[in-house]
Order: structure tokens, then C-alpha cells, then sequence
């Protein structure tokens, strides 16, 4: 039993960590924004503490010589305090952080990761190379590393997954912590044990170099590198071909923990059948990304509606994905089994593989999917992959093997394209890849235009009959029960339609904020519909997380409205959320007005949500009566202007029901789903939209 005890705990600890690697996520998703920066940052400063944490364990090791085990209780029981006081901040930000990293800039993001996530993952890193020099005459250190990958992996789906599904986020922070005090419960219990069972071995000692060789140290940098780069990349493509759900981070974690820890495992063994397997691993990875890219564009041809989960694309994601995860996830373990290593050794791999982790998660996220596309950083992985290759220690036929690398190199460089189609080409009018998504403006065959970001539409296409109504509702229903709305504040873009009528209103300012740019950048293709909005003095703009914008703000208004993109998204769920709401309804003046268009089969959900903190509620039919816009006041809503008041610049509702006859069917509709019991109410801190597979909602496909 005791020599199980160390990879108990590396295994809880990696189980621990990753854990809250999921909270950190999902925290400062609501602090940050929903975007693959903020996904960075908390990556990336989760690295650059461990480093920091294994640098710190390397001189603890070198001041001293016996006991390791207090340090690492010590450690441990400060990692408890540390969780406690993060998320203490992160759940309920208070004004004064929203002021602190307002304006939003690089700077101020990497900060608040510095500050909340850092101390902590810091005392995570000192344990690995501790328990290393603890247990180095009993244990392995491929299998230690190995359990605490695995752990972390099976923490990410045992609690980051199914927990949040059925505790919910601030539950799961308070399982985190107790899971911690546990864990320093059994050091503090087995620690004097340990240490007298270890000194009983008589086993010969690990014979190793005090300083790894440069050579070591670099390649496990370029190892951290391509790693948590691709991660970056995978990430990002899981988005486009399942769409943005909550849980692809999840999956893409815990399929990239346990695949490293399994090939932890065993790299051992096939180092004792044959060295140059690993060569070989690393080019059939490379090969299958290759092979990937002849169906990446078939892959990435989605249909009117949202695709089911189809052969081609479970193909294209063991190709992209899978196959060279699991032939790259090999290089790690390689060199940890090249040498061997005391705690000291261990430490400075650590730091090295981690720092490339850290610069590869940021310069994905910074760098190339912005300026070269999320692709290129394939070729880039298969040029470090060449010079791996060669200089892999116990290798033979090194030239060889690096040199089939390089033709593939150049093979990749000739059949790369870095866009990544949604529709045919010759439809395409504009497409930018950006860490906010895929955009595209394509032209159907109808003639229209349409938006589309990643493979969701941004707002509803032309194909609907009632968009101009649904548009311009977000604007003139409210306008009805508002006196003179001067400050107006609208929320997600779209194809201007809405900001266009809010400008009939004669505003003295309309505020508009939009996350993704090439939306307003795209907008004059819509002029004739849109009022040329971008164009009027009085329109403020802001490219920036709504719900940031909003937080980093005292500023009231007589009218707000949102039109977020679809609701089982990532980004969208949050803009549904009773913290949300309240948001909101602090930013409104005294007989302000919000209006906000909602859908999905979460309806009955999402209205009594709204009714918690909107005690007055009306609604219309929107794109159909299956979706509403509906409004929330503080106060009853008085009608101020004739229900005609907007005449023909408000096209009726399936072009023949009065605005009255609008508003009888949307009350009826609203009655209706409030008589009905909802299953939940939508909160920051539970996961019921983005996790939620009932109601035609599963793992694989959306709800049609």
C-alpha cells in the first residue's frame, strides 16, 4: 500500500488541478469575455506557475536533504487557503476589478491571470519534483508523471464535466477545496511513514547528471510548445465542427491529459523494443495532419441548418486531431525516460516544457490565428518536428527520418490553405479568421447576404420572411412605452437593422457594442436596410464583450437591447443568466426599458429567468412565434405612442397582423410559458444550457 501512496497523491493533485483549470475557465469567461484570449491567459499563466512552482521545488531540494514531505504538506495546505481567497473574488467580481481592467487591454488581462490563478499553480508546481527526489529509489518518474496526467484528464470529466453538469460551478469550487484538504489530511498522516519506508530501501541509487543537458532542456521547450499550441488550434476547430459549446475545452483537456499520461506509460516499453519507434510515431502524426487537410474544406461544407455529427467529420477529427496527438504525445515522455532524473533534474524539465507551453498557447492565440490562420501553426509544428526528430536522443537513422519529415514539410507548404470554407468560395464575399471565430459574409442562392461565425449564423439570414419585423421590434417595441429614449444602448450588431431603427428614435447617443469586428466592418453591404448607421455621429461603437462592457460601466439608459447569437453557445448562454439580467436592470434608468430576443427549446427556462429580475414583462412574436422579443421593466409599462406610430418603417408580423394583434399573441405566448413549471432557473454558476443534452440537445449534434 505505501509505495501506491505517492501516485495516490500526484494522481489527486493532477485531478485537483485541472479542475480548477475548468473553474479559472469558466470565471474568467464572465471577467474577461468569452474569447480564446481569455482561454490563453488562464492556460498560460497555469504554466507559468507550474514553472515557477518546479523552479522553486529545485532549490528547496538543493537547500535540503531529507523531509520533502513537510514542504510538500505545506504546500498543499496553502493551495487550500489560495483557492479559497481566487475564486472568493471571481464569482462575484466586484466593481472595482471590472474598473481595474477597464479599458480592456493585454495588460490588464494578463495581470488579473497573474493575480488569481498564478500563487496557486505556483505551490502546485513544487510537488512533482519534490515527491520526485522523495521517492526516487522506489518510484519511476514516467509513472508519476503518468498518474498525475491521467488524474488531471479524469478531473476534467469527472468534475469539470458531469460535476458542473449536476452541482454547478460554485458547488464544484467547494468539492475542489474539500478534495484539497483531503489530500493534505493523508501527507500529513503518511508523511512520517513515507519518509522512514523510503530510507528502509536498499535499491541502487538513480545515478544522474546534476544539470540535463541543453540539448534535453530545448526540446522539451519545443515539446511544450507544439503541444499546447495545437491544443489551441484543436480548440478552435472542435468549435467550428460541433459549434461553441462549453464543454469542448473539456474534452479537448481531458483527451490531451490522459493520451499524455497513457503514452507516459508507455514510452518505457517501447524504449526497451525499440528506440527508433518514436521517429516513426512522430511520422505518422504528421502524415495523418497531411491527410487531413485533402478533407478539411469537405469537412467544413456545412448545410442550410445545422449539420448532424457526419463520418467525414469524425474522420477529419481523428486525423487533425487524435491520431497526431497521440504520435506527438510521445516526445515528452521520450525524453523523460532519456536520462535519469532526481527532483532537481525534473524541475528544470518542467520549467522548460511548460515555458514553450505558455509561449505556444499565447502566440496561437496572439499570432497566428490572426495574422497567418489557426491552420499555419500546423506547418510550423511539422518544421520543430523535423529538428526534434533529430535530435532525440538513442536514435538511429536520425538523417533519414528527419529527412521524409522535411519533404512532408514542404508537401504541407504547397497544400496549406489557411481559410477554411463554410460555403463555396465563389459565394464568399468576405471571411476573417480571428480567435472571436470563423466570419464569413456569403451570398445564398437567393442573392441575399448572410452572416455566419464559425458555423452558426451571427443573427437569423433573409431566408425568414419576419427579419426586418424582428429587427427593428428590438427598437420600436419598447420606443412604444418610452417617452423620449435619449441614451440608448444596443448590444450585438448584427446587420444593423436594429440600430438603424433605433436612430429613427432621434437619440441624443446610441452606444453599440459588438465582439466580433468584421460585423461592423461588413455592415455597409447593408445600407439599404440599416439606416448607414456607421456612418451617424451619433452612434458610439465598442468592439468588446457586452457583458464586459456593461460590468466596467455606471452608465444608465433609457433603452438596452440585446441580439446575442444562439443560446447553447458558450458565449450566447451567458447573455441568458439571472446575474446577467441584474446586470442589466442596474443599467437602466428609472423607466428604462430592455429588450432582448430569445428562442431555444429552454423558453419556458429563459422566461422565468427573466421574470426574477423583471418584475414587468411583455413580448412579441420574433423571426416566428418560436422565439420572442421580449421586454423587462421596473415599472409597468404604460403605452406612450399609438400602437401605429412606427407605420410602414415596421414591417408586420408575417405581413399581416397588426402591432396589436402582435402584442395579443405575444402576451398569449408569455402567459402560456409562465403558467408552465420551468426545470431550472439560468444562473452563472450552473452549466444547464451549455451542458444540457435533453430536448433534442446530445453530444454530437444540435437541437433542430
Amino acid at each position: 500500500m505505501k509505495i501506491l501512496i505517492p501516485y495516490i497523491w500526484l494522481f489527486l493533485s493532477g485531478f485537483i488541478a485541472l479542475t480548477l483549470e475548468i473553474l479559472w475557465v469558466k470565471y474568467f469567461q464572465v471577467l474577461l469575455g468569452n474569447t480564446i484570449q481569455s482561454f490563453s491567459w488562464v492556460t498560460g499563466i497555469f504554466l507559468l506557475g507550474i514553472s515557477l512552482g518546479a523552479y522553486i521545488g529545485e532549490r528547496f531540494i538543493k537547500g535540503q536533504k531529507s523531509n520533502y514531505l513537510r514542504i510538500y504538506l505545506f504546500t498543499e495546505l496553502l493551495i487550500t487557503l489560495g483557492m479559497a481567497l481566487s475564486f472568493l473574488f471571481l464569482v462575484n467580481p466586484s466593481k472595482n476589478l471590472y474598473s481595474f481592467i477597464s479599458p480592456k487591454s493585454l495588460l490588464t488581462d494578463g495581470l488579473i491571470a497573474i493575480i488569481f490563478i498564478m500563487p496557486i499553480t505556483t505551490l502546485m508546481g513544487i510537488g512533482l519534483p519534490i515527491l520526485t527526489e522523495q521517492f526516487k529509489k522506489t518510484h519511476t518518474i514516467e509513472k508519476l508523471y503518468a498518474l498525475n496526467t491521467i488524474g488531471g484528464g479524469l478531473g476534467v470529466l469527472i468534475l469539470g464535466f458531469f460535476g458542473v453538469m449536476i452541482v454547478g460551478y460554485q458547488n464544484l469550487i467547494f468539492i475542489v477545496i474539500a478534495l484539497n484538504l483531503l489530500l493534505s489530511l493523508s501527507i500529513y498522516y503518511f508523511s512520517d511513514r513515507l519518509t522512514q519506508h523510503t530510507q528502509d530501501q536498499n535499491l541502487q541509487l538513480i545515478n544522474h547528471e546534476k544539470i540535463p543537458s541543453t540539448k534535453i532542456l530545448t526540446l522539451a521547450f519545443f515539446c511544450g510548445f507544439i503541444l499546447l499550441g495545437l491544443e489551441v488550434v484543436w480548440f478552435k476547430s472542435l468549435e467550428l465542427i460541433l459549434n461553441d459549446r462549453a464543454y469542448i475545452s473539456t474534452l479537448v483537456l481531458f483527451i490531451v491529459l490522459v493520451t499524455l499520461g497513457i503514452t507516459s506509460y508507455l514510452a518505457p516499453k517501447l524504449e526497451k523494443w525499440s528506440p527508433s519507434i518514436f521517429p516513426i510515431l512522430i511520422l505518422l502524426g504528421v502524415s495523418s495532419l497531411l491527410v487531413g487537410e485533402f478533407i478539411s474544406e469537405e469537412a467544413f461544407l456545412i448545410a442550410r441548418d445545422f449539420p448532424r455529427f457526419t463520418i467525414i467529420k469524425i474522420a477529419y477529427l481523428a486525423l487533425i486531431f487524435l491520431v497526431p496527438l497521440a504520435s506527438f504525445s510521445f516526445i515528452f515522455p521520450k525524453l523523460l525516460i532519456s536520462k535519469r532524473w532526481s527532483g532537481e533534474a525534473v524541475a528544470k524539465i518542467f520549467i522548460s516544457n511548460t515555458v514553450g507551453g505558455l509561449v505556444g498557447t499565447l502566440s496561437v492565440s496572439y499570432f497566428f490565428i490572426n495574422t497567418l490562420g489557426m491552420k499555419s501553426f500546423y506547418l510550423i509544428t511539422v518544421f520543430f518536428l523535423i529538428g526534434i526528430i533529430y535530435f532525440l536522443p538513442n536514435i538511429k537513422m536520425k538523417k533519414t527520418y528527419a529527412s521524409i519529415t522535411l519533404a512532408l514539410f514542404i508537401l504541407f507548404s504547397v497544400l496549406l490553405n489557411t481559410n477554411i470554407f463554410i460555403h463555396k468560395p465563389q459565394n464568399i464575399k468576405v471571411t476573417k479568421e480571428s480567435p472571436i471565430g470563423l466570419f464569413s459574409l456569403i451570398e445564398n442562392n437567393r442573392g441575399d447576404l448572410e452572416m455566419y461565425n464559425g458555423n452558426y449564423r451571427i443573427v437569423s439570414p433573409y431566408k425568414n420572411t419576419n427579419v426586418a419585423h424582428a429587427q427593428m421590434g428590438l427598437a420600436f417595441f419598447p420606443a412604444l412605452f418610452h417617452n423620449d429614449p435619449k441614451i440608448i444602448l444596443s448590444m450585438g450588431t448584427g446587420y444593423g437593422i436594429s440600430l438603424g431603427a433605433f436612430l429613427n428614435l432621434n437619440p441624443e447617443k446610441l452606444y453599440s457594442v459588438e465582439i466580433h469586428s468584421m460585423v461592423n466592418q461588413v455592415s455597409h453591404y447593408f445600407k439599404d436596410k440599416n439606416r448607414e448607421w456607421y456612418n451617424d455621429i451619433k452612434v458610439v461603437k465598442s468592439i468588446d464583450d457586452a457583458r464586459g462592457f456593461l460590468a466596467r460601466s455606471n452608465k444608465k439608459y433609457d433603452l438596452i437591447s440585446s441580439n446575442i447569437a444562439s443560446p447553447y453557445t458558450t458565449a450566447g448562454s451567458q447573455f441568458l443568466t439571472k446575474e446577467y439580467f441584474t446586470i442589466v436592470r442596474n443599467h437602466l434608468k428609472k423607466k428604462g426599458i430592455y429588450s432582448q430576443l430569445i428562442w431555444g427549446p429552454h423558453l419556458v427556462e429563459i422566461i422565468h429567468t427573466f421574470k426574477s429580475v423583471f418584475p414587468h414583462l411583455l413580448a412579441i412574436p420574433g423571426y416566428s412565434s418560436k422565439d420572442l422579443i421580449i421586454l423587462g421593466s421596473l415599472e409597468p409599462f404604460e403605452l406612450v405612442k399609438p400602437l401605429d406610430y412606427f407605420g410602414e418603417n415596421w414591417p408586420l408580423y408575417q405581413g399581416k397582423f397588426t402591432i396589436a394583434e402582435t402584442i395579443k399573441i405575444g402576451d398569449a405566448i408569455l402567459e402560456e410559458k409562465l403558467l408552465q413549471k420551468p426545470e431550472f432557473l439560468i444562473s452563472d454558476h450552473f452549466a444547464y444550457l451549455t451542458h444540457n443534452f435533453t430536448r433534442g440537445l446530445n453530444f454530437f449534434w444540435i437541437h433542430k
